[in-house]
């Protein structure tokens, strides 16, 4: 009978069925994409204190070593006598911990994702997947400042008198402000970097997210509210600090916030896995 029901399903079936457009717009749970970020978290919180706990560390012996720990954002506490003002300086090593971050995702994401064991080689190798992450976060990071560019030329810009030069103007430089908006659509790419896998293309991504976009913008401002929160609210803790206990505070104080920063980075990881998931249906590896 088996048999016979596949002869017929030949027979009667259409010989060459439409394929189904890959690039249909799939629905992200609307909820389910603003909580399960910090859901993930929680369950795995004991991996991230393993990898977190690590890049951290790095983090903070280098920014010390450099002068360019948290406390000497307050100009008034140099107790600890190491603050160097020295742009270069202070670029390299942001560039280092934007690297570093890169590897806490990638980290992250093999531990919590990819099942890969929490061990001296995967948390010290480097691999070519980390300079995946780290070129396209930077990337990323790049093109979300083209609103800071639309900002400053807004601001230096000499008035037209001519009222239609001067609102052609306006339109063509305000477009750099969607830009940051229009890339949460494209958040999923992390995902596949991290993964080791073919990026679909850009096109592809943009009409899977189609009709999305509110529901990614809630999820990313509730991480952006959370991270403006986090960071402000430790800004004024340790600044009435002893001076007695300067180095001991400079080291804790730069520790926790290194580590608070990757907890951050470790929503946005999360996130991105998730519009990975629902936009072109990844298994969750057990999550």
């Amino acid at each position: 009978m088996n048999k016979l029901y596949v002869l017929l399903n030949k027979l009667f079936s259409d010989p060459a069925p439409a394929a189904e457009t890959p690039s249909v717009a799939v629905k992200i749970p609307f909820l389910r994409i603003i909580l399960d970020p910090y859901s993930l978290f929680i369950d795995q919180v004991g991996k991230f204190l393993a990898v977190g706990s690590f890049i951290a560390l790095v983090m903070t012996i280098l920014s010390l070593s450099a002068g360019q720990g948290f406390m000497c954002v307050y100009q008034d506490y140099r107790a600890h006598g190491y603050c160097v003002d020295n742009i270069w300086i202070y670029g390299l090593v942001r560039m280092i911990n934007l690297f570093l971050f890169a590897v806490f995702m990638t980290k992250w994401y093999q531990v919590c994702y990819q099942n890969r064991p929490l061990n001296c080689d995967t948390l010290c190798r480097i691999d070519r997947t980390d300079f995946k992450t780290f070129g396209t976060l930077l990337a990323f990071i790049l093109l979300s400042l083209v609103s800071a560019l639309s900002l400053y030329l807004l601001i230096v810009r000499v008035p037209n008198p001519d009222w239609r030069i001067e609102l052609l103007y306006f339109a063509v430089v305000s477009l750099g402000f969607w830009v940051p908006f229009l890339l949460i659509r494209f958040y999923s790419v992390f995902g596949f970097i991290m993964d080791g896998e073919k990026i679909p293309s850009l096109r592809l991504i943009w009409n899977k997210s189609s009709g999305n976009m509110l529901r990614l913008l809630c999820s990313i401002s509730l991480l952006f509210v959370i991270s403006v929160f986090m960071i402000f609210g430790f800004m004024n803790n340790f600044r009435l600090a002893a001076a007695r206990n300067a180095v001991y505070i400079s080291w804790i104080v730069e520790y926790l916030y290194n580590l608070m920063l990757l907890m951050l980075l470790a929503f946005f990881v999360n996130h991105c896995r998730l519009q990975q998931i629902y936009l072109f249906g990844r298994k969750d590896h057990g999550q």
